[in-house]
């Protein structure tokens, strides 16, 4: 968090992800009191407390952009393919073109196709486990385009979502390799 305090994306990711699973596998009634378990709870103060010394640069940032103009675009269709296109060739949306675009699509498509295979394939455990890596690769990138929304003020970069490149790579990377038979 002090290195990228976007990290804290990849907190929300998380927690979304804890509250699926607890969902899944457990009665309604119960679902609070595992949701905040003394571990969790303790996890994420120790985090919140460690990350109090930044507070004063995140704020002095946070004015500093407000007071010396705001320079991030609103948010359109175009902006997480943005996103994908810079992971991937390192060029612009507008950039990609001929094979490179096609390519993208083709890659996706196949992908999409192979990791819900992939998906129907695997244990209960596998399954909770690749749901984590598909969380903290795409949830990041809806959750900032979200908030990223009018009324708010548009805060999506793409460098804001290193996080979620990490991600991009351990998704791709998992959905090949267990994808293998399939292929």
């Amino acid at each position: 968090m002090w290195v990228h305090y976007f990290t804290a994306i990849i907190w929300i990711a998380h927690l979304i992800w804890r509250a699926d699973n607890i969902r899944r596998t457990t009665k309604k009634r119960q679902f609070l009191r595992k949701f905040f378990s003394k571990e969790w709870i303790l996890a994420y103060v120790i985090a919140v407390v460690l990350y109090l010394p930044w507070l004063p640069s995140f704020f002095w940032q946070t004015f500093s952009v407000t007071v010396l103009g705001f320079w991030i675009p609103a948010v359109n269709t175009a902006t997480p393919l943005g996103f994908l296109t810079e992971f991937i060739y390192y060029k612009e949306p507008l950039e990609t073109a001929g094979w490179q675009a096609l390519g993208l699509w083709t890659a996706g498509i196949f992908l999409g196709v192979l990791a819900f295979k992939v998906y129907r394939n695997l244990n209960k455990t596998m399954q909770q486990s690749y749901r984590l890596i598909l969380t903290l690769a795409f949830l990041p990138m809806v959750i900032l385009f979200v908030i990223s929304t009018p009324p708010f003020r548009a805060l999506y970069v793409d460098r804001y979502l290193i996080t979620s490149a990490i991600g991009i790579a351990l998704f791709i990377g998992a959905t090949l390799a267990l994808g293998y038979k399939f292929l």
